[in-house]
């Protein structure tokens, strides 16, 4: 009898480096701007509370005390009621006598969960289009997530809120717009929805973005509950939020926006496109050079984004089902533009360049 062997043979003219690559290429790629990411954060993150971040320290000691109330916890801070993120904070630092390190260690913690709600939802929309793995997409999240262009958020423990603001709303998106209506789906979008609005003031954004993603999502027969219980929540979530509220001393009038039109615009468009436009003006105190970039890269992105979705769409190329999860993120992100845009204009368009 003659021996037989499973093993099959090598692929004339590809080296085991080459079919290596082909393999893992793009999870090398990805791994890249995280490798990048943790590395300037352990080379320049320093343990001392920074800005905002002292405000933890009444609280830090009503917690000694055992003196920490809820409204403590809910207590307006600028424009943002910050309940989930202030939680996270103190509990690290009682565990690690305040060392910022642990802080920026759960920033980067949950951007990774970001990264893979980004991951989940690209392998779906494959599955979907009928496209095996889309393996070029995959280090093109990783230099968005991961980018260093945000540097302020990553060396800054207070811009937890961000993170965990921007994770509720990407997990609660993907629940809502992907697949059938299920009633867990709903149940913890919404608990998602509270703690986004809880974490971020933006997070008010997702009440409404939800509520259409329920109305396109949901049978006849259960959409007239689910829009009526989406209501619901979200309108006690955003009165107990506006509950007392008052406008922040020392910033501008938000009806600067209607005085200054143009102004607005730029602001919104330059907010969309400064994490392109990051230190590409050099030095320059003014940052105008980079305010022109970001100009740039927002206005292009914009309509770069509005072509290929009407493209898409006009050609049959993608379902629009598919679509919809991408179509609620860039609602999120430009209602974001546009909410702080009102609340920053009359710190000068430029301060939409800000890296936190």
């Amino acid at each position: 009898m003659g021996h037989e062997t499973s093993s099959q043979p090598a692929q004339p003219g590809r080296s085991p480096l080459f079919v290596f690559l082909s393999r893992y290429g793009d999870k090398i790629l990805a791994l890249v701007p995280l490798a990048f990411l943790i590395w300037v954060v352990a080379q320049y993150a320093v343990d001392v509370p920074f800005r905002d971040q002292w405000e933890l320290v009444p609280l830090l000691e009503k917690t000694y005390h055992g003196e920490l109330t809820f409204h403590d916890l809910w207590a307006q801070h600028n424009e943002h009621r910050l309940i989930f993120p202030q939680i996270i904070m103190l509990l690290l630092a009682r565990l690690t006598r305040w060392n910022i390190h642990y802080e920026l260690a759960v920033n980067i913690i949950m951007a990774l969960g970001i990264f893979a709600v980004f991951i989940h939802q690209v392998k779906i929309t494959g599955r979907k289009l009928g496209i095996a793995g889309l393996p070029w997409a995959i280090p093109a999240i990783s230099l968005i997530v991961f980018s260093i262009s945000q540097y302020e958020n990553w060396l800054w423990g207070w811009q937890l809120q961000m993170f965990l603001n921007l994770l509720a709303v990407a997990g609660g998106i993907v629940l809502l717009a992907n697949d059938t209506f299920r009633w867990w789906k709903f149940a913890a979008a919404a608990l998602l929805g509270i703690v986004a609005t809880y974490s971020f003031a933006n997070g008010a954004l997702f009440w409404p973005i939800g509520l259409m993603l329920l109305f396109i999502k949901t049978r006849a027969r259960e959409r007239k509950v689910a829009t009526a219980g989406w209501i619901l929540i979200g309108a006690l979530t955003m009165g107990t939020y506006f509950y007392h509220y008052q406008n922040p001393e020392n910033h501008p009038s938000l009806s600067l926006i209607f005085k200054t039109p143009v102004e607005y615009a730029v602001y919104v468009f330059e907010y969309l496109g400064t994490i392109c436009a990051q230190g590409l003006g050099g030095d320059g105190a003014d940052f105008s050079a980079d305010g022109d970039f970001a100009l740039f890269f927002g206005l292009a992105g914009t309509v770069a984004t509005g072509w290929a979705g009407w493209t898409l769409l006009r050609k049959k190329i993608a379902d629009p089902g598919a679509l919809l999860p991408y179509f609620g993120l860039i609602l999120y992100s430009v209602g974001s533009a546009m909410i702080t845009g009102v609340g920053r204009l009359g710190f000068g368009t430029n301060q939409a360049l800000a890296s936190h």
